[in-house]
């Protein structure tokens, strides 16, 4: 089983005197689901940036399969809104294959998986721009863009906060599929949410060393 290894990990923003995250260790496995669990300010989405390479200016070291983590091993999907609202859904879905470097036929599996998961989710399909849509399905449309990625550690950042329930429990679904073959790290405030998932839980609180 393949392990995502976080060894002694400090960070600290620039400009500030105090580490956001301490000399946090922790190992992470292939299959499992995980719950960063903490206060508001604890450091859970910055050590998702950090794993996800999106800071790079740390000390200590993370590493996937005892080598560093590429590009291509995450999918993360961000708190907040990173969509383009001038483009249409189908739209999104060949911009995004095309950020993942996807072509032929894993173009067409990632454009069918997308489809999927916003049907699954009940999204409709729509020539209508990104602009017009509600905050709930935005999420949904990025929630689904996101996890067809065809990567080994997901990355999810406070996912599906405007969903309706019956949305929420079919991405419950949709992230126990994703998880049996990768990682899956989540923060997210909803505890009810994560229990359902029966995610393991990181308690950010005791684990991050903080000052």
């Amino acid at each position: 089983m393949s392990s995502l290894i976080v060894d002694n990990v400090s960070y600290t923003y620039p400009g500030e005197n105090n580490s956001v995250i301490r000399n946090f260790t922790y190992e992470f496995s292939e299959g499992n689901i995980y719950w960063l669990k903490g206060a508001n300010g604890i450091g859970k989405t910055t050590l998702l940036e950090l794993i996800g390479g999106f800071r790079s200016d740390y000390e200590g070291s993370i590493q996937w399969r005892n080598r560093k983590i590429d590009t291509a091993d995450i999918a993360f999907l961000p708190a907040q809104d990173e969509l383009f609202h001038e483009l249409n859904l189908e739209e999104h879905i060949a911009v995004f294959a095309q950020l993942f470097g996807y072509d032929g036929e894993r173009h067409q599996k990632y454009y069918e998986t997308c489809v999927s998961y916003m049907e699954r989710l009940n999204l409709s399909f729509t020539d209508s721009l990104v602009e017009t849509y509600s905050k709930g399905m935005k999420e949904k449309l990025l929630f689904s863009l996101i996890m067809a990625r065809f990567s080994s550690i997901l990355l999810l950042d406070e996912p599906l906060t405007g969903a309706d329930e019956k949305s929420l429990k079919e991405a419950e679904s949709i992230i126990r599929e994703r998880s049996i073959e990768s990682i899956c790290i989540i923060a997210h405030h909803n505890r009810d949410f994560m229990e359902r998932l029966h995610s393991n839980i990181v308690d950010m609180d005791v684990l991050v060393g903080k000052k």
